[in-house]
């Protein structure tokens, strides 16, 4: 998604965590290793920066985002 600050990455599923794709390390439960790497690089690829991937299934795995902000408890206003 182009945003002001450059194109931020909504990996859903391929990275749960920010800690899964931006440290890289995979979730514990996955099918196809290597595919998974594989996946954070093009995810890498696709941000402009590691700030502007936005991983997540939870609310706590939101990094901070200067273009974003909280919007009740369960969202964040990207762009």
């Amino acid at each position: 998604m182009a945003t002001a600050p450059g194109t931020v990455v909504l990996p859903a599923d391929a990275s749960h965590f920010y800690g899964n794709v931006c440290g890289d390390a995979p979730f514990a439960v996955h099918t196809d290793l290597p595919g998974t790497y594989h996946a954070f690089d093009i995810i890498h690829e696709l941000a402009s920066s590691p700030e502007l991937i936005v991983p997540g299934q939870r609310p706590g795995s939101i990094p901070p985002i200067r273009a974003g902000r909280c919007v009740g408890s369960t969202a964040v206003r990207i762009a």
